[in-house]
């Protein structure tokens, strides 16, 4: 071992040598001192006991290195030029320029060995320089570029063209009961797709055919038509979804020189090229609010509804398939999102919902108000109605709902008052809702133009429910009314759509919060906030028993009592969770 750089100073031992620094002092050479001497160069005042002699003198002697193989190993470093080299003294810092650099030499000065493009010089004085161009990666636009054969990609131009030319004339959807009106969609495209499967979904669908060759095929045809209408959805589009799917599918083997049956079963590698060339298309077009990046998603989501629903062989798993086009969420983009309602909506409803003028306008207000208290999308405005209460039909609202996404009826009940006082007019508009079998929003019929324009509707349909596309209209009609007139761009740039009274009732408890703070003295009942459950019940949207709120949701505090029935207007129990009302279970008994 070499001794570290210091001031060497030789002891009283022969053929030692000593280093002193100020806390250790390292003893090199061949020779081993003994004990007291190594005491003496460490400037021991007294000599220590015999254990600490004994420690010492079994100190392991420290052999130096052999000098030859040192010296060639350190001729040979010198030689390849890595030898030590001498310090020397850093040079001067340059004083900073009076000026700014011009924009050449800040580029050469911090990468001129890259090709970079001109920086920019921005008003607030700082300079930009661009990032280089990036070489051997492949853009943004060139990475989706993965089926790049010109006759494949012919062939999913022509498929896209011969769905998206596919004109379906559906069952006429005005002046009907939406049940009657899903019910017609659901049996016409259950007609359309039995002759469209393949003997191998029917056989999937049916079992195997040689057993049941004594099955008459009409009977055969009922059997698969009933099990496709349970699959239909709310209003038949899946079915319809899946007709145009495969109507792509079909138009693609045609345009690929194929029969119609050879593409079945379809392994993954022809299931991942008709995905990553519509998402290829899509983002190609950039339509939509994500720029086309969800469509490809969709065609996937529609080939595995085919699968799990209608029998058809595809082989729709597998890192191939998922590869061939980004999930919804990882697609990236602007998730459309619908924007809270202010307070100013509920004022501007309240107020055209008291008029003393009759009008279907002042109707449909009052329909549109009643839903957003209950917190119900458009989508199930056309199912929902409303009736008297037995014990209290001024003080209650009572309706019901059946929702569209699972299908699940549901009781409603909330005090019939608003921000701005009583709903002085509830027995009112009961009445006349009585006389279109309690439809909220029953379909109407006018002059030209009605469908946009409630001021051109003369009567209310007895025995119908308006579409969902129709109540969007009139709902979009009416918030363009004085005073609240929000135009249709106005709506766009709020963000405000047929689905945000479902959650505006929940954000508005979320800004509360549980324990809110008042600058001036309340009752304890209505200080009460919103907590985590109680916003789920006025969202209605607590699922499931795995997703009721746990006790890490809440404080750990005792819950206060519940609030008075007028402090909640529409709140609703846990439908999801089995129970089958929207509502405060004691607010009638408070009422």
């Amino acid at each position: 071992p070499m001794a570290p750089l210091g001031r060497p100073t030789t002891a009283a031992v022969p053929g030692v040598m000593v280093v002193r620094r100020p806390i250790l002092t390292v003893v090199t050479g061949t020779a081993r001192p003994s004990a007291p001497a190594l005491l003496r160069a460490n400037g021991a005042a007294e000599p220590v006991g015999a254990m600490g002699l004994a420690r010492l003198e079994r100190l392991p002697r420290m052999a130096a290195p052999p000098a030859a193989p040192m010296l060639a190993q350190k001729r040979r470093l010198e030689a390849l030029g890595c030898g030590p080299q001498p310090l020397s003294r850093p040079p001067p810092l340059r004083p900073l320029p009076e000026q700014r650099p011009p924009p050449e030499r800040a580029i050469v000065a911090r990468g001129a060995a890259r090709a970079m493009a001109p920086p920019s010089q921005p008003s607030g004085g700082f300079l930009v320089i661009p990032a280089p161009p990036r070489t051997g990666v492949l853009g943004a636009e060139e990475e989706d570029q993965v089926i790049s054969d010109p006759s494949v990609l012919a062939a999913l131009e022509h498929a896209y063209n011969a769905r998206h030319a596919l004109k379906l004339e559906l069952p006429a959807s005005r002046g009907v009961h939406f049940e009657d009106r899903a019910r017609a969609r659901a049996e016409h495209a259950a007609d359309l797709l039995v002759p469209m499967l393949p003997e191998c979904a029917r056989s999937a669908l049916l079992g195997a055919s040689e057993a049941q060759a004594w099955l008459p095929l009409a009977q055969q045809d009922a059997l698969l038509s009933q099990a496709i209408r349970s699959k239909s959805g709310a209003n038949g589009d899946r079915l319809y979804e899946a007709i145009k799917t495969l109507v792509f599918i079909s138009a693609f083997a045609e345009a690929m020189g194929l029969e119609p049956d050879s593409m079945w079963p379809m392994p993954r590698g022809s299931a991942a090229t008709l995905i990553s060339g519509e998402h290829q298309r899509a983002k190609k077009a950039g339509v939509g609010s994500r720029g086309g990046a969800t469509v490809g998603d969709n065609f996937r989501s529609s080939l595995k509804f085919l699968v799990e629903h209608l029998g058809f062989p595809i082989e729709v798993s597998g890192t191939v398939v998922s590869g061939a086009a980004p999930s919804a969420k990882a697609s990236g983009g602007r998730k459309s999102v619908a924007a809270t309602l202010p307070p100013r909506f509920y004022f501007h409803l309240e107020s055209l919902a008291a008029s003393s003028e009759d009008s279907i306008v002042r109707f449909f207000a009052r329909s549109f108000l009643l839903c957003a208290w209950f917190s119900i999308r458009v989508q199930d405005m056309e199912r929902t109605k409303f009736f008297p209460d037995s014990r209290d039909p001024t003080l209650v609202v009572r309706g019901w709902v059946k929702c569209s996404k699972d299908g699940e009826p549901m009781d409603l009940f909330a005090p019939a008052k608003g921000i701005l006082g009583d709903f002085t007019w509830l027995a009112e508009y009961l009445e006349s809702i009585a006389s279109c079998e309690n439809q909220a929003f029953p379909d109407w019929s006018g002059g030209w133009g009605c469908r946009s324009n409630l001021s051109k509707a003369t009567s209310l349909l007895a025995g119908s429910t308006a579409s969902a596309t129709s109540i969007r209209a009139a709902f979009a009609y009416i918030v363009g009314l004085p005073p609240l007139n929000w135009s249709k761009p106005k709506l766009r740039e709020l963000g405000v759509t047929g689905h945000s009274p479902h959650a505006t009732l929940c954000d508005v408890g979320r800004t509360i919060g549980k324990r809110p703070n008042f600058p001036f003295e309340v009752d304890a009942g209505a200080a009460r906030g919103f907590s985590k459950e109680d916003r789920r019940d006025l969202g209605h949207w607590a699922a499931t028993a795995s997703s009721a709120p746990s006790a890490a949701d809440e404080d750990s505090e005792d819950e206060p009592e519940p609030p008075p029935a007028h402090f909640v207007p529409a709140r609703r129990g846990r439908g999801r969770a089995g129970h089958v009302s929207r509502g405060s279970a004691s607010a009638r008994g408070d009422m």
